[in-house]
């Protein structure tokens, strides 16, 4: 018994060296993703006023240069879809193509390689960037083909949609909404 109590007693009062360093100011700062678009009048907004007035059928027409920046700190993949706001069926009789460029308008890559659906960009997102770096410009033409067998009347018509550019961390996919429903 008087040997438990030594012991209970020698361990309670052992004595040892420790010491504490604290560093302040430490940062935890998530990355940012952030696309914008310019114009060659270099305006400040990214859903682009592409305008395409008087198209004929079967005469492909192709948009001036525009420029996406990715303003973001992180690598992203750039996606792009549209919004129908004004609808009076135009974009039934209409296919499209789109043309990475440099930023001279010298061509670099077709994201969209043939003629596709007007009315696919509504319904889904098409891929034209990937692991875009932090501060870069990416240049693109889009090109429109208005069905040639379009019927008369679609004389006088017009539709008006946005152009949605949607920037995403690369390798992290499209959206599940669909574009006209963003």
């Amino acid at each position: 018994m008087i040997a438990l109590t030594i012991a209970g007693v020698t361990s309670a009062t052992a004595a040892y060296f420790s010491d504490t360093a604290k560093v302040s100011n430490n940062t935890f700062a998530m990355g940012t993703v952030s696309v914008k678009g310019e114009s060659e009048g270099k305006s400040d907004i990214w859903q682009l006023p592409l305008t395409f007035n008087n198209m004929v059928p079967g005469q492909a027409r192709v948009s001036n240069l525009f420029a996406i920046k990715q303003s973001g700190t992180i690598p992203v993949d750039f996606y792009v879809g549209l919004k129908v706001t004004n609808d009076q069926g135009v974009r039934n009789k209409l296919e499209y193509a789109i043309l990475e460029t440099d930023s001279t308008g010298a061509p670099k890559k077709w994201w969209v390689t043939e003629w596709d659906s007007m009315n696919n960009l509504l319904s889904s997102w098409k891929d034209i960037g990937n692991n875009i770096g932090p501060s870069e410009w990416h240049y693109y033409k889009l090109y429109i083909y208005p069905d040639p067998d379009m019927e008369n009347t679609y004389q006088g018509k017009t539709d008006v949609m946005q152009l949605i550019v949607y920037a995403v961390q690369s390798g992290y996919g499209v959206p599940t909404t669909r574009p006209q429903d963003y």
